[in-house]
């Protein structure tokens, strides 16, 4: 499935008008959202089934499933609606980046549903998100959270709850703020959803949630390159030879600090939440996910020594292991299993036991945490304060 690799598609022109604003061309991207209607027929597909997981899996672990996370069906369930989660905010990130419709209308709607409701607001994400593309994988932290942290899978689990718990922080914040009905209604929907989940399952639900949110989103900024000051002067030059200028050097980094995963499989674009293709989308942001892979073909032509996309598993999983790793000097995907293999053994399986023990604290953790949901315990609190009372 992953091989297979989507027939070439060329992109559509844009139906743009002369008053409409500047085209500010990238490479045949256009900011504007005057492609054909067929063009995001692939987003509202995969719109269609994301839901539907997170539905079935929602109503499931709810009204039908017994609240024993370790139980096939619950945690069948439970990963089912953490990555359906996942994906639907992976939605709501197209939507405000209006290239899930042609229609403003529409984005800002499903974008609603699909983002506001379920994690985060949409005054949050632009906040966040300015930042992310301007300041990828900036030094301070707080300038793009939107990157693994830690050296395992407990680690980058805890900060990646922790970013959406600074979100939801953030959302209150908004809405104390300036208050709207679209955003009360927001915050009660997202925190009704939750509440009914037994706190276990709910345990389960977010680190599935977290782990697709590290490891289909945020893999895709791995391995970054950031050369030396003395380094920078002389690696870096266009293809003339000329210094670079100022649009150039933005270029290369998003080329330096991004990947491409598998971006020609539509079997990794439906998996992935689109975001597969994640340097495409900071080079190209108005690009709907079905012309992604027409994007690659683009970035490969013109920058084939700095374009880096994973295209096998050896390089996946050589990825995933070195995904902490910075380098000073670019680095081909293709060498990362050599990499891997010149650290040792030892080193491997270091890294390896990290992770599978990672795997094992946050099992123990849903495994003793109560089964009783908040709405419940709320009730129950509610009801003992009366026969106190």
């Amino acid at each position: 499935f992953l091989s297979y690799t989507m027939p070439p598609r060329p992109l559509p022109k844009p139906n743009i008008r002369n008053d409409q604003r500047s085209k500010k061309l990238l490479y045949g991207d256009l900011q504007l959202h005057g492609y054909p209607w067929s063009t995001y027929s692939v987003g509202f597909l995969h719109l269609f089934f994301y839901t539907v997981g997170a539905i079935c899996s929602y109503l499931s672990l709810v009204f039908l499933l017994p609240p024993i996370p370790h139980h096939p069906a619950v945690l069948a369930c439970c990963g089912i609606l953490g990555w359906s989660t996942y994906c639907l905010w992976m939605i709501g990130h197209e939507c405000y980046h209006f290239t899930m419709a042609t229609s403003q209308f529409l984005n800002t709607f499903i974008g609603f549903l699909s983002m506001d409701c379920l994690v985060n607001s949409q005054e949050t994400w632009k906040v966040t998100h300015t930042l992310h593309h301007r300041h990828t994988l900036a030094s301070d932290p707080q300038q793009d959270r939107q990157r693994l942290f830690g050296s395992c899978i407990l680690i980058e689990t805890a900060n990646i709850v922790y970013t959406i718990l600074t979100y939801w922080a953030s959302d209150v914040e908004f809405f104390l703020q300036n208050p709207s009905f679209s955003k009360a209604a927001a915050l009660v929907i997202r925190f009704s959803l939750y509440s009914f989940l037994p706190a276990n399952i709910f345990l389960s639900f977010v680190f599935f949630l977290a782990m697709w949110s590290n490891y289909a989103a945020l893999l895709t900024h791995a391995i970054p390159v950031f050369p030396k000051e003395e380094q920078a002067s002389t690696s870096t030059t266009t293809t003339a030879g000329a210094a670079p200028t100022k649009h150039e050097l933005v270029v290369l980094h998003q080329l330096r600090t991004s990947i491409d995963i598998f971006p020609q499989s539509p079997l990794c674009l439906f998996l992935f939440g689109g975001l597969n293709c994640h340097c495409v989308h900071h080079l190209l942001p108005s690009l709907p996910r079905s012309l992604h892979s027409s994007g690659t073909r683009n970035i490969a032509k013109l920058y084939p020594e700095e374009y880096r996309h994973v295209e096998n598993v050896p390089e996946l999983m050589a990825l995933f292991i070195l995904r902490s790793e910075v380098f000073v000097t670019p680095v081909l995907i293709e060498d990362l299993p050599r990499i891997v293999r010149e650290r040792g053994l030892l080193e491997f399986l270091k890294k390896i036991s990290m992770d599978v023990g990672s795997l094992f604290v946050m099992a123990a953790v849903v495994y003793f945490a109560p089964p009783i949901s908040i709405f419940k315990a709320l009730v129950a609190g509610g009801a003992l304060l009366e026969v106190v009372e």
